[in-house]
């Protein structure tokens, strides 16, 4: 494993969000047309969102560097899971979730130059979710991927998923702990 220097990590402490959902209301509605981005999706239909809502990942996701374009969406109900769906591919979308809710004591170390690529940002503006995995017919076996959180600056709208080096968190956090 590689070494870091401590002065090239940033140390982020993801804070809850008590106001509700961090990207509500990502559905546009009475915008005007100039002010939206309209695209396919599988699980929603044809939508319309606002374009100060689409989250830019500059470099993609791993495994899908084509798809840069997302949005967020709330499940239907009281839930804490969110869909991160793509604007690009309409078939692509992951659950995701505030890693907190399954790990207290979360907490990431960002590099400098990961910080950089988001736009720098104020600690407020910083969003940290992650990504689940849900077994078909067995959602007991759910896991998130705590190894490569999804880190997005919401006041510049840009996110990254970042692999940590640092933490030895499991790509493959079980959520319903026993």
């Amino acid at each position: 494993m590689n070494k870091m220097k401590a002065d090239n990590l940033i140390k982020i402490m993801p804070r809850r969000c008590t106001e509700g959902k961090v990207f509500k209301d990502s559905i546009s509605s009475g915008i005007s047309c100039a002010d939206v981005v309209r695209f396919s999706t599988s699980r929603f239909g044809e939508v319309d969102v606002s374009k100060d809502k689409i989250i830019n990942f500059s470099s993609g996701l791993p495994g899908f560097p084509y798809c840069r374009r997302y949005a967020i969406f709330d499940f239907e109900g009281e839930t804490p899971f969110m869909w991160l769906q793509s604007a690009d591919v309409p078939e692509l979308s992951f659950v995701i979730i505030d890693p907190l809710l399954i790990k207290s004591d979360y907490h990431i170390d960002l590099k400098k130059k990961d910080v950089e690529e988001l736009g720098g940002f104020d600690k407020e503006d910083l969003v940290v979710l992650v990504i689940l995995t849900i077994p078909r017919n067995n959602p007991n076996g759910m896991t998130a991927n705590l190894k490569a959180p999804l880190i997005i600056n919401k006041a510049e709208m840009k996110g990254k998923q970042v692999v940590l080096e640092k933490e030895d968190y499991p790509v493959r956090y079980k959520v319903l702990q026993k």
